[in-house]
């Protein structure tokens, strides 16, 4: 089996598309990968640099907290946080973060992320977009039905006047007018149930 080297880790880490990090309990960052860098607009030679002045402390802090509550678990921790690109532009990962202790026994704090802006932008989009179905759906059933109601029961109104029954011609346009409203009302009942369901 191959001894891993420096060179081949930098190599395996730098061509990744996840952004990977170390940092130390203080919060300085202490490894960052190239999506990282690239990520936040650092020069590709920093080695190290603290959370506190690469973010703005409302987020800092954040990352800080889950920092320690890996520390204090032990163990990996899933969990979504909000950061800051180059541009000034949120976005929102899902993350890793794992405990790790260098080979001085320092404690330090592992991560991987990946970008979930444009997923959690669709998402939302889908969340509109069956809102507005639904809106549809109660307007058909709710706003277009109700004239539909009135044809219905004008028709009836009509049908029952005794001097327009005994006409032929009125009666089967009356008849036809009537079927034409009860298939439209049964159209709309079978929308808003697939748009309920």
């Amino acid at each position: 089996m191959p001894v891993i080297n420096h060179d081949w880790f930098d190599t395996f880490i730098n061509n990744s598309p996840a952004i990977a990090w170390l940092t130390d309990e203080e919060g300085n960052l202490v490894m960052m990968n190239d999506v990282f860098k690239e990520l936040v607009g650092l020069e590709k030679e920093t080695t190290t640099i603290s959370i506190w002045k690469l973010f703005p402390e409302e987020f800092a802090s954040v990352y800080h907290q889950n920092n320690m509550e890996v520390l204090r678990i032990n163990e990996t921790l899933r969990t979504e946080e909000i950061s800051i690109d180059k541009f000034g532009n949120k976005r929102i990962f899902i993350v890793y973060k794992f405990p790790v202790t260098a080979s001085d026994n320092k404690r330090l704090i592992g991560g991987w992320s990946i970008d979930l802006t444009e997923q959690k932008a669709a998402e939302q989009k889908i969340i509109e977009h069956t809102e507005r179905l639904k809106e549809i759906a109660f307007l058909q059933s709710h706003e277009v039905r109700r004239p539909l109601s009135n044809i219905l029961s004008i028709v009836e109104l009509i049908q029952e006047e005794g001097e327009l029954k005994d006409n032929d011609k009125c009666s089967f346009l009356l008849d036809y007018l009537k079927g034409c409203a009860e298939e439209l009302d049964d159209i709309i009942k079978k929308i808003t149930k697939k748009a309920n369901a």
